[in-house]
């Protein structure tokens, strides 16, 4: 009786401790999204004003006008790959611009922040530059919200995975502020 007492035990403290993880990660993709839907907000925000003020093709040029033009050398007509000429000129296309690229930028952001946060949920302060890293890699190579999904879990379980280890006294002052970034971020990024 004692024995199957104690495989009823262990079996179940092998389930705790998967459901334990599921939780913990399930708790970690929400941090991430949490954290993400600030720059959602903004940056989808700062698109929409910049239709209401620019016009709704302004989000075709913002960028370059930002970059050719300011507050004291306003555009005038300004035309589109297409030839036609833009509905805005002057101080409310420029404004439209501005925010229209600020929101970008912002939005820019959302796969980052998802996989940065994912990590830091996970594998705390030594987390965070990887999962932003490798979330800025999956933009890059065009995986997307999936890759910083991934990312930002492969960058958390490795940075708690390193930080298991107990270093030498004279290490552990660097493991969680360069080691384990360096080689975190390294592995995720691979």
């Amino acid at each position: 009786a004692t024995r199957v007492g104690a495989a009823a035990a262990s079996s179940s403290e092998g389930a705790e401790e998967q459901v334990s993880w599921a939780k913990r990660i399930q708790q970690a993709l929400m941090t991430g999204v949490s954290y993400m839907i600030p720059f959602v907000a903004a940056g989808g925000l700062l698109i929409a004003l910049a239709f209401l003020v620019g016009g709704y093709d302004v989000a075709f040029k913002a960028q370059d006008i930002v970059l050719n033009y300011s507050l004291w050398n306003l555009p005038g007509e300004v035309k589109l790959d297409s030839g036609a000429v833009m509905s805005h000129t002057g101080f409310s296309l420029y404004l439209g611009a501005l925010l229209a690229t600020l929101g970008s930028a912002g939005m820019g952001f959302l796969v980052a922040a998802l996989s940065g946060y994912i990590a830091f949920a996970l594998g705390g302060r030594p987390g965070l530059a990887p999962g932003f890293i490798g979330g800025a890699i999956s933009v890059i190579t065009g995986a997307g919200f999936i890759g910083g999904l991934v990312t930002g879990l492969v960058a958390g379980l490795i940075a708690l995975w390193l930080s298991s280890f107990r270093p030498p006294r004279w290490l552990a002052g660097l493991m969680p502020v360069v080691i384990i970034p360096l080689v975190d971020t390294f592995i995720t990024g691979g």
